[in-house]
């Protein structure tokens, strides 16, 4: 029996319709490769600034590599299936269709090893960087402990060399431990901006307008004003020319309240005026390091925690976190990495909410956040990660 001419008809167009099905399931497959591609890379980021927080613990030299560039291709095969029943009563055809997603990712690392990296992440963190972050909502107690390698007190503000220093090592009972619960940074604006001159004053409105001033000498008038406000930190406000004010520079500020229950401000320190001196980030890393170490060999109990309250911090609401916690072994992670045979790795706990569920987890995670940031800083043009390049072949 041969088909029906409609019969016939419908084939081909179930044939197409399973082709462009098909085709239509290739777009939510490809973002999920591009999406899954940004996981991969986070975890390796994430990975990568835990192996050298763990190096630092174990005093071995450090080494930073980034990906840099993400290509390959995607390809969904079509398996399309058409059916033709000619028996009285059954549907004469029906048709089916089936793909699969197949990847071939490439990736591109670079070795950060240059002069000018280098130099970057030895350099110590600037302080509109740290007052940057003070402004932009990070905790002062925090910043403090990560980016402060010691506080200066000076006996008068003009002495060229300080009295004694107060340097951030992770020891507990440690003088820099008491000074983080009675002190914090503070941002503030170094100065305003600077009027410079009047709009009359840069510019001969007169010669503007006179019919016999020449073209030449109009458009000379004009160019040297505009030479002058395009130059970097000077800017026109109103008919006023200004030059822009420096960012803001940080302080170390005595709190009214103690962030610690128990401990307060050290007297000595009244008469001596504060000045934070920053670490940089390659000093943090090995300070964390350190922190690391300190914490495995002799307790919990051997480090400074982190006060961590909101708002005026009350004695019997007061809570300490530590700055990083890392646990070794097996177990539900966060992050991961693998050290000379030893798997170390951020507790999944870490990532509870709930106050009610115990004591405030560490801070380990807005630590592995904050230095990857700093060493994104030193990264050069060229080593910055590139977009995500997948041809998609249907």
């Amino acid at each position: 029996m041969r088909a029906s001419l409609a019969q016939i008809a419908r084939l081909a167009t179930c044939t197409l319709g399973a082709a462009l099905l098909s085709g239509c399931a290739f777009t939510p497959q490809l973002s999920k490769v591009a999406v899954d591609h940004n996981r991969m890379v986070a975890r390796s980021a994430d990975e990568l600034t835990l192996l050298n927080i763990v190096r630092a613990s174990r005093r071995y030299p450090l080494h930073f590599t980034t990906v840099t560039e993400v290509q390959g291709n995607a390809r969904l095969s079509v398996n399309a299936e058409v059916a033709t029943t000619l028996a009285p009563g059954a549907d004469p055809v029906s048709a089916e269709a089936g793909g699969a997603l197949s990847t071939n990712p490439n990736f591109r690392a670079t070795v950060l090893s240059t002069d000018e990296f280098q130099r970057g992440i030895q350099a110590p963190i600037p302080s509109e960087l740290v007052a940057y972050y003070l402004d932009e909502g990070w905790r002062d107690e925090l910043v403090m402990a990560l980016m402060v390698e010691r506080v200066e007190a000076y006996a008068e503000p003009g002495d060229p060399v300080p009295a004694f220093n107060i340097v951030n090592n992770p020891g507990r009972t440690g003088r820099f431990a008491r000074l983080l619960c009675t002190h914090g940074l503070v941002s503030e604006p170094t100065s305003s901006s600077v009027p410079l001159a009047q709009f009359k004053d840069l510019i001969d409105t007169g010669k503007l307008v006179d019919a016999s001033a020449s073209p030449a000498s109009r458009r000379a008038e004009i160019s040297e004003l505009l030479d002058l406000i395009s130059s970097d930190g000077v800017r026109l406000t109103g008919d006023t020319l200004v030059i822009e004010g420096s960012t803001n520079s940080v302080r170390v500020a005595e709190r009214g309240i103690s962030r610690c229950a128990g401990v307060k401000a050290d007297p000595a320190l009244a008469d001596y005026t504060l000045r934070p001196r920053f670490r940089s980030t390659l000093g943090l890393i090995y300070f964390l390091g350190e922190y690391v170490r300190i914490s495995e060999e002799f307790g919990d109990s051997a480090v400074y925690q982190v006060p961590s309250c909101h708002g005026d911090c009350s004695a019997d609401t007061q809570l300490t976190r530590p700055v990083i916690a890392l646990k070794q072994g097996a177990g539900d992670e966060l992050i991961q990495t693998n050290f000379r045979g030893t798997r170390y790795f951020i507790d999944a706990a870490e990532d509870i909410r709930d106050p009610a569920s115990g004591p405030a987890q560490a801070r380990s995670l807005q630590v592995i956040a904050l230095v990857q940031q700093l060493v994104n800083l030193q990264k050069s043009a060229d080593t910055l990660p590139a977009s995500l390049s997948i041809t998609g072949i249907n």
